[in-house]
């Protein structure tokens, strides 16, 4: 009988998390962990634009942005979930699978311009001329630190609090100076503190121009680098627009938002509800101790997350920046600002979308990118470096991931939570991994005295696993520690009588019943499913290293091993649950918006899924041809193994492509090679390897115009700019004893 139980970190399958020994997780895991991140706070506040230079900020692209109000972070929250964050996939990772901050969360937050140019180019000038040129004011030499400019002189120059009456020439220098200190404090912060970059100032410099780069891109790609060097121990600090982050946690996790309703501003990104807010508080339901943060993060369910936070008629109310390329939410792209290039792989967080999660591609993120730096570079063209990620980022109106629109979140008995289970992390505290191997301990005891499989396990097998049950729960005295038997001596004391008679006064001498008032413990419920369960497979994860899955079925009135021979486990032959239609439904637990008392009647509506609302959510084959969602018949050969053996019903993983598809791309192989061809030279950073003809003839993903012709000719509607220059083209484990 076992008399102890091994708590492993993880990852079981450490194929992907191969920076796991250098994660913050394992000090976390370790309980030597109790660091808290200084955070980049902005300067400014982002209550308004002053109306002398409203028309050029509109012109420029930044004007809702800047309506966005401000709050005081959360750092302890902001520090919990960096912990959760992984460098290899851009993810966070949670108990329930994967979940991450996406362009749509950008552009619809906080209305930035996602479509365009990359933000990148050159990073030499004469920055003194630069500074005149742009803002109107000679800087002194004290002013420049290398190429940045002194935060505290530009504020002394232009205070946008009293700016007066200007003209039109003041009007844009002033609209420039209030751009760049928000690129420099809010949107695209570093860790100076006291310096913004001037390599901005060139791309403001003609503000007309500025609204045509992606500067919505280029801060998730800041954030998203930011984020990959915070979970290193070692780093205090964390850059990037994590104001961003914080309203994406409110969002999307309502318990670590502020107990308030949040007001949507007419007019506003959807961040103004809570930064603009009147009824606004400084902080969610913070808590100094990142140990509960940790521990709440650790018992997250599915349901608990907000997977659909922005329905459509919220959107529809929102400025016109803040959804019209959102064709692009689901792009697989490189994301590009200078020196930072970071992959945005939606097709991993499917669920947030309302679609099927399968298992997604390996990530496409290149870890020699992470340290790339400006330092000793000032001369660096950055477009001819990074040519090979701007042609993929060409390429962004075509490469659309698309799956089944889905009403179910996937269950512990899909293939992507399996996969999930083996490949990540999904419990950071020991006591929630402790629950979740009770858990699978459990079900292999259910399993084994079910008419599935009876005598699988022997009776000793079977007292085996009860008894790992009872140590991971520190019970297991309850198996091992008989009764005491000892024998009792009499105790003859003599009980005394007392006559006391007190001399109370008239509401005295009633007991402490007087002073309390009554209360009755409610009973609690706890609700599961129902035996026996439904037809359908599910999955005994394996308990030991090495071990592997064992898949069973249930269905009709018989119940039966998935697999003849008894012993399954491979991924290979596990076939997908049978898709749902996607039916308008509310998420429990959610908030409701409420629109602007002073725009209209007053409303209360709750999140709801989407129905599908165009071509793009219709069932297709393989073959691109449309699928009656209810009257298909299956056709053999379609999908991966074809018609279940034994499945009586067909299943709609047999017909529609159990992959992420994407329309007119490369093969992942061909992008895959042409970044490992891109080698960097630290010191130089220059591109080196195929040229650039080789690059473009490994990056052809076909030619817009012919996936404009197919979209006329099948009636789904799609969008192509034509304005850009660019190419188109310490584990550990903790061992209880007992």
């Amino acid at each position: 009988m076992a008399d102890e139980a091994v708590l492993t970190l993880g990852p079981k399958n450490p194929t992907l998390l191969v920076k796991q020994n250098k994660h913050v997780s394992g000090y976390v895991w370790n309980q030597t962990s109790k660091k808290v991140l200084k955070l980049r706070l902005p300067h400014i506040p982002l209550d308004g634009v002053p109306p002398q230079i409203e028309q050029y900020v509109r012109l420029a692209g930044f004007y809702e942005v800047a309506l966005c109000g401000s709050l005081k972070q959360d750092k302890v929250l902001i520090s919990a979930l960096v912990e959760r964050w992984r460098p290899e996939t851009h993810t966070f990772h949670m108990p329930f699978g994967e979940c991450t901050i996406t362009l749509q969360d950008v552009a619809v937050q906080l209305g930035l311009n996602i479509d365009g140019q990359p933000v990148t180019g050159v990073t030499w000038c004469d920055w003194s001329d630069l500074v005149t040129r742009a803002l109107g004011v000679t800087p002194p030499r004290r002013a420049i630190r290398g190429s940045c400019l002194n935060m505290r002189w530009l504020n002394q120059c232009f205070d946008f609090q009293n700016l007066g009456a200007l003209g039109p020439a003041e009007a844009e220098f002033a609209a420039r100076a209030f751009i760049l200190r928000l690129i420099g404090t809010f949107l695209l912060p570093d860790h100076s503190g006291s310096h913004v970059p001037l390599r901005y100032l060139l791309l403001i410099e003609n503000l007309a121009l500025a609204s045509t780069y992606s500067w919505g891109s280029a801060v998730l790609a800041t954030l998203y680098h930011e984020l990959c060097h915070a979970t290193g121990y070692e780093r205090q600090e964390i850059g990037g627009c994590t104001y961003l982050l914080q309203i994406w946690a409110w969002e999307r996790i309502p318990m670590t938002a502020p107990e308030i309703i949040p007001i949507l501003q007419i007019g506003c990104p959807i961040a103004g509800r809570w930064g603009r807010n009147p009824n606004r508080v400084d902080v969610g339901r913070q808590t100094n101790q990142i140990d509960l943060w940790r521990i709440k993060l650790d018992e997250l369910r599915a349901e608990d997350f907000v997977w659909r936070p922005y329905p459509d008629h919220v959107i529809n109310s929102l400025p016109e920046r803040c959804w019209q390329s959102m064709h692009l939410w689901r792009s697989v792209v490189p994301m590009i600002c200078y020196t930072f290039v970071e992959w945005h792989q939606p097709d991993r967080v499917l669920q947030q979308f309302g679609m099927f999660q399968g298992v997604p591609d390996p990530p496409y993120q290149i870890d020699k990118l992470h340290d790339i730096t400006l330092a000793g570079k000032e001369q660096e063209d950055w477009v001819t470096a990074m040519m090979p990620f701007i042609q993929v980022w060409g390429q962004r109106h075509q490469r659309i991931v698309q799956q089944p629109v889905v009403n179910t979140l996937a269950g512990p008995n899909d293939r992507y939570m399996k996969w999930y289970a083996q490949h990540f992390i999904r419990w950071l505290t020991r006591q929630s991994s402790t629950t979740g191997q009770i858990g699978e301990n459990i079900q292999h005891v259910w399993y084994g005295l079910s008419d599935v499989d009876r005598g699988m396990y022997t009776p000793e097998e079977m007292q085996s696993q009860a008894a790992r049950c009872l140590t991971l729960c520190h019970q297991l005295d309850r198996i091992t520690v008989p009764a005491a038997s000892v024998e009792l001596m009499p105790m003859d004391l003599p009980r005394p009588t007392i006559e006391y008679v007190p001399h109370v006064g008239r509401a005295e001498a009633q007991g402490l019943g007087k002073y309390w008032k009554e209360v009755h413990a409610q009973d609690v419920t706890i609700h599961g499913g129902t035996l026996p369960p439904r037809e359908g497979e599910y999955s005994l994860y394996p308990l030991h290293q090495g071990d592997s899955y064992r898949q069973y079925h249930f269905g009709g009135g018989s119940r039966q091993p998935a697999n003849e021979s008894g012993s399954s486990g491979s991924s290979q032959h596990y076939q997908e649950p049978q898709v749902q239609m996607p039916e308008s439904q509310p998420y429990s637990g959610s908030q409701p918006y409420i629109a602007d008392m002073s725009f209209g009647e007053s409303q209360s509506q709750q999140y709801f899924q989407e129905e599908p609302h165009s071509i793009y959510d219709q069932f297709r084959t393989p073959e691109m041809q449309h699928i009656d969602p209810q009257g298909w018949s299956p056709v053999p050969g379609w999908g991966g193994g074809g018609v279940s053996e034994v499945l009586e019903i067909p299943r709609a993983s047999d017909v529609l492509n159990p992959r992420p598809s994407f329309w007119n791309v490369a093969n992942p192989d061909a992008i895959s090679n042409a970044q490992a061809s891109f080698v960097f030279d630290l010191n130089q950073a220059s591109g080196v390897g195929d040229n650039e003809s080789n690059i473009q003839h490994g990056l052809s993903y076909g030619q817009g115009s012919q996936h404009e012709n197919q979209a006329e000719q099948e009636g789904r509607p799609y969008r192509v700019a034509r304005d850009t220059p660019w190419p188109d083209c310490g584990t550990g484990s903790h061992r209880i004893h007992h």
